[in-house]
């Protein structure tokens, strides 16, 4: 064997190890990362960027952590691949859970778990805000109809029925 070969074979003797804990511990975060999201359930999809991706078939693409509904339907986490469209609209290519996605892969985006958190929970407070605005429209409507549907109602001899409001409310932390 030449020089050459005696020193790769013994980098890859010491660097397998060393890659191996990494994936170990990327595997444990992904697992629990997995394990909030699912006890949590905000059932809101989110992604950050991991890198640029593609080949000569799909041009170039972005690769993404993600948190969205698998083939199952199920919310899962994951290595999402995709690009925008001719009308700048994202198209998803592919979405792999992560426990079924590349060592490569997994590696590269567990750093960056707490932003796909971070990005989790601002969709999560934007939905509940744009959900208090609607609740807020519909009870102005209603109070503002409530005239004219008592009119018609006493016009026709009809009683009105009870009014049902929901009011959305945050989660009450434990």
């Amino acid at each position: 064997m030449s020089e050459d070969m005696k020193l790769l074979v013994e980098k890859i003797r010491t660097l397998s190890p060393k890659l191996n804990e990494i994936a170990d511990r990327a595997n444990v975060a992904f697992e629990a990362f997995e394990e909030l999201l699912q006890e949590s359930a905000p059932g809101i999809a989110a992604s950050v960027y991991i890198r640029d991706g593609g080949d000569e078939q799909t041009g170039k693409t972005a690769i993404l952590l993600a948190y969205d509904r698998d083939s199952t339907g199920a919310f899962r986490l994951g290595i999402e691949e995709g690009k925008e469209d001719a009308d700048g609209d994202w198209l998803q290519l592919s979405f792999r859970p992560w426990d079924q996605s590349s060592r490569d892969l997994r590696v590269s985006a567990y750093g960056i778990l707490p932003n796909l958190l971070d990005e989790i929970v601002r969709a999560a407070e934007s939905t509940i805000e744009k959900a208090g605005d609607v609740d807020n429209k519909l009870a102005e409507i209603m109070d503002a109809l409530s005239p004219a549907v008592e009119a018609t109602l006493k016009e026709t001899g009809n009683s009105r029925p009870p009014v049902t409001r929901v009011i959305i409310e945050e989660p009450k932390t434990k």
